[in-house]
């Protein structure tokens, strides 16, 4: 498995990817991962029993990066997801983590940034044999109150049919 660079997450993935106990899953990925201030408070700062602040705090291999968000984005997005695509451009990153919609959409077609969610990323895991079932891990997080829309659960589903790991 050959690990990409350098990724910007957004809070949503780090969220899923804790309640699934399988943060290090972006190590196995990437070389370099990093969250805007923003993000890192919006999963550490608001609430200690929020869903992934135990294990954010101690994934010290992720860096933290201070940004302020561009006004244009945040006009559009929430302060999370404007501040990891700003920091993406601010420092050439081509490459974003991100479920919201709206977020990958303007990532991928103003931006021209390549976009990686949370589905992609477990069905990755699943084709490199790192977790047994992408859909599998997704039905658990919707279970959990994790929004994911059916066609999403269905890609999965078909991936995993598709390319069995």
């Amino acid at each position: 498995m050959n690990k990409s660079n350098t990724i910007i997450c957004n809070s949503g993935p780090l969220i899923a990817l804790c309640l699934l106990k399988k943060l290090s899953l972006l190590q196995a990925f990437y070389q370099r991962v990093i969250i805007p201030e923003i993000v890192h408070g919006e999963i550490l700062h608001s609430d200690a029993t929020r869903p992934g602040a135990e294990e954010l705090a101690g994934a010290h291999w992720i860096e933290v990066q201070p940004i302020v968000p561009d006004p244009i984005l945040t006009a559009m997005l929430d302060p999370g997801e404007a501040s990891v695509l700003t920091l993406a451009r601010s420092m050439g990153i081509t490459h974003v983590l991100i479920d919201e919609r709206r977020g990958r959409k303007i990532a991928r077609t103003i931006l021209q940034l390549t976009v990686t969610g949370t589905a992609r990323l477990l069905v990755d895991a699943a084709r490199s044999g790192l977790i047994v079932s992408a859909h599998q891990e997704l039905l658990v997080l919707r279970n959990n109150g994790y929004w994911l829309g059916d066609n999403i659960l269905e890609w999965a589903k078909l991936q995993s049919t598709q390319f069995p790991s």
